[in-house]
């Protein structure tokens, strides 16, 4: 699951219905989020011909026209080659946290955050987007995606990793992810009231996202902080991101199969002046 922080607000044109509700959305319709994803997915290329995965994702849009969460749940899939999976679920979720044009629900004047549900089918050379109704995730769960650290492959920017072998087994997705003390909006004051927005990014008008992953233990702890993609030429903000992280509080565990587990997570911090 990942999430996604920003600080500052945009304004969505979005004509109102009749009824003075217009849900969230993406601007274009499922074909414009699914010509989106196959432009910007880096690990389409590597699926055998022939061969899908289709994941269910819930998705959170908030007040200010952000994507802050994009939680998947698997459906169908025909991969055989597990790394290749993981890494498609986690590209699949940074694109997602990665792109513009949502459109936050609103009541008349007012803006409220919302879950939205997406089927999204990926292929070699193709990818099918549809927005489904609510689903029961532990329901399409055919088995959970587990994985070693040496899985993912990353090079961070900025790293604070213990060492695997503490760890050896960690989750990607779980009948209950972790959370944050309150829930995503609680997680959204903190962030917005501990970071520190670096002066020399400021002075130089340095902006940019910073994805960032680390592991909410089954004792709800965070370890192993790394950026996975810093905001280009600014290691202090990838610092500070790296600084917030090791300040929250510790987390509801995530579970499976009703016993707390490890669980791989990944927020991404939006740094804009």
């Amino acid at each position: 699951m990942a999430i996604l922080f920003s600080q500052k607000k945009t304004t969505a044109k979005v004509k109102p219905a009749k009824n003075d509700t217009v849900e969230a959305s993406f601007t274009g319709g499922d074909k414009a989020l699914a010509a989106y994803l196959k432009s910007h997915l880096t690990c389409m290329h590597r699926l055998d011909k022939d061969r899908f995965s289709t994941y269910k994702y819930t998705v959170t849009v908030n007040a200010n026209n952000y994507l802050i969460e994009a939680r998947p749940a698997v459906d169908k899939s025909t991969l055989v080659d597990r790394h290749a999976e993981l890494r498609l679920v986690n590209d699949t979720e940074e694109q997602l946290l990665n792109s513009n044009g949502w459109n936050a629900k609103h009541v008349k004047d007012e803006k409220f955050s919302s879950k939205l549900y997406y089927s999204i089918s990926v292929k070699k050379d193709s990818v099918k987007v549809k927005r489904i109704k609510a689903y029961s995730e532990t329901a399409v769960m055919k088995e959970p995606l587990v994985m070693r650290e040496e899985v993912l492959e990353p090079a961070p920017v900025v790293s604070d990793v213990a060492d695997p072998s503490a760890a050896p087994e960690i989750f990607v997705i779980v009948e209950e992810m972790p959370e944050f003390p309150g829930g995503i909006a609680e997680m959204q004051k903190f962030v917005d009231k501990n970071l520190v927005y670096p002066e020399g990014a400021k002075k130089d008008g340095i902006s940019g996202k910073c994805f960032m992953k680390f592991i909410v233990t089954d004792k709800g702890n965070i370890r192993d902080i790394q950026v996975l993609k810093g905001v280009p030429g600014c290691p202090e903000c990838d610092n500070e991101a790296v600084r917030i992280v090791k300040m929250m509080p510790d987390w509801k565990p995530g579970k499976m199969g009703g016993k707390n587990v490890n669980v791989n997570y990944t927020t991404v911090i939006n740094f804009k002046l």
